[in-house]
């Protein structure tokens, strides 16, 4: 059997494995699998892959892709941070490729000169504290909204209340009338 050609509609990578095992043929998805997988389109997937959030996945013979479990994780992480947290996709990418790069230095793959790693770890640094300035950015404009949307609701309900009482008024003398 080659890659691709397990059983349909099964919505699993195939056999599990372990950290740092390559991945199995059976672990691979195609396209459509990995975007209902996701909740994302064909197309996005496409697009995510020309913006290069993405490695160019693994190809079947006939030119269709094969995305692995890492390729799945990186899209869940990637739809995580614009559903949840409202990144941008540029936004996106800068954390994803900081955490590939926190990532190589921390399996050793890094350049071996202590001085480049040294330099790797400042530029880490730099990035990952612009990361969390950027958080902390959108928490603030989120409790700004929170705060806005907390007064309208307030207001709403005064209203609301206000109008309540002028309606059972309302009642009242339209029965007073009556008897």
């Amino acid at each position: 059997m080659g890659i691709g050609n397990r059983e349909r509609g099964a919505g699993t990578y195939g056999a599990p494995h372990t950290a740092g095992e390559p991945a199995t043929e059976h672990d691979y998805l195609q396209i459509g699998e990995v975007a209902e997988l996701t909740g994302l389109t064909q197309r996005t997937l496409r697009y995510y892959e020309e913006l290069q959030l993405l490695d160019p996945p693994t190809r079947m013979a006939g030119g269709f892709r094969l995305y692995s479990p890492a390729d799945v994780a990186r899209l869940q992480h990637i739809v995580r941070l614009k559903q949840l947290l409202g990144f941008s996709l540029a936004e996106i990418k800068e954390i994803v490729t900081a955490e590939e790069a926190q990532a190589d230095l921390q399996a050793g793959t890094g350049n071996a000169a202590s001085a480049r790693r040294l330099a790797r770890v400042e530029h880490l640094i730099a990035g990952t504290g612009a990361q969390l300035d950027m958080l902390a950015r959108k928490i603030a404009q989120m409790e700004v909204l929170r705060g806005e949307l907390a007064d309208r609701l307030r207001e709403l309900e005064s209203r609301r209340a206000a109008l309540l009482i002028e309606h059972e008024g309302a009642q009242l003398h339209a029965a007073s009338e009556y008897s």
